[in-house]
């Protein structure tokens, strides 16, 4: 069985709701604090505000970067590299979009560093029984660190159906890495990922969601909750999987629990939470027609011409 909890933010306190999502998982309680190094990595990929249900709100990053000094690591760091497309240096970046998202107030409040991860030195890592990426080049600081604390937001997405917690995590690649995850396959990549690089808790920004081609405020989905797990398949299974492929083959090979049934859920009860998102596809052909996106098998070479 896998564990994850659901914790309603009341009176706009969303410390408080964390703490209590992180009680109630137990998640922090098996972790070896001492001496370590903790990277909190949201979701910060895109130029966008705290809230807006497009990037990982302050206050949750916030909340676990205090959780996490609290139990007297050695470090702790809060991480994130921009998507491909939006990494542009001294222009459009990491590090100017952790501004704008206000990552860089908590990290002020909080005495703790920011670190750029597509600036950040990189190690190779292999990856045994791989799908599609056998070795990766990673940010050093994340493969380097003893906890990491994975902090998604929820959000639909043009290619994988979803963003969340296991897709979180492509934040650690650099960006021509992240661009061999697309050309080499992009879910298998992601599982080949998470296989390398797996964090210790995952607790999902619910607070604001964001649905269909997330462009504009009309997109944004309020649901005023967190949810934490140590399994970031788990946290994922509350979407309709069926047509994920990435949670499905997480599932598949053991990274976590995809089956509901296998989830015991702390909290709030799904059935009183859950509400429909619009997917990204479904968007997409309402404003510009009846078009249909396919996944583009790479070539059998694809990974030896890397």
């Amino acid at each position: 069985m896998s564990a994850v909890s659901i914790v309603k933010v009341q009176n706009e306190d969303v410390e408080r709701a964390a703490r209590e999502a992180v009680s109630l998982s137990h998640s922090f309680e098996s972790v070896e604090w001492e001496n370590s190094m903790v990277l909190t990595k949201p979701n910060v990929a895109i130029p966008a505000k705290s809230a807006s249900g497009k990037v990982t709100d302050a206050r949750v990053i916030e909340a676990l970067t205090k959780l996490g000094l609290e139990r007297n690591p050695g470090s702790v760091v809060i991480g994130e590299g921009a998507s491909v497309g939006y990494d542009f240096p001294d222009r459009l970046d990491s590090m100017r979009f952790m501004e704008v998202a206000g990552v860089l107030e908590v990290a002020r409040r909080c005495g703790v560093k920011v670190i750029d991860l597509n600036r950040d030195e990189q190690v190779q890592v292999k990856v045994p029984d791989a799908f599609v990426m056998d070795t990766f080049a990673i940010a050093k600081t994340a493969w380097e660190a003893d906890v990491v604390l994975s902090l998604p937001v929820i959000k639909t997405h043009v290619r994988t159906g979803i963003t969340c917690g296991l897709k979180n995590m492509k934040g650690v690649l650099p960006g021509e890495e992240k661009k061999w995850t697309h050309q080499c396959g992009l879910d298998r990549g992601i599982v080949d990922l998470n296989r390398a690089v797996k964090p210790v808790i995952t607790i999902v920004d619910g607070i604001n969601g964001s649905q269909g081609t997330n462009s504009d405020e009309a997109d944004r989905v309020p649901l005023n909750l967190i949810l934490a797990g140590d399994d970031a398949v788990a946290a994922d299974a509350g979407f309709d999987v069926r047509e994920i492929l990435h949670v499905q083959l997480a599932a598949e090979v053991n990274l976590g629990i995809v089956d509901l049934d296998l989830i015991e859920v702390r909290g709030e009860k799904i059935e009183a939470v859950r509400r429909p998102f619009i997917p990204y596809l479904q968007a997409a052909q309402d404003l510009d027609g009846a078009a249909s996106i396919i996944e583009k098998i790479p070539a059998p070479d694809a990974w030896e011409n890397r």
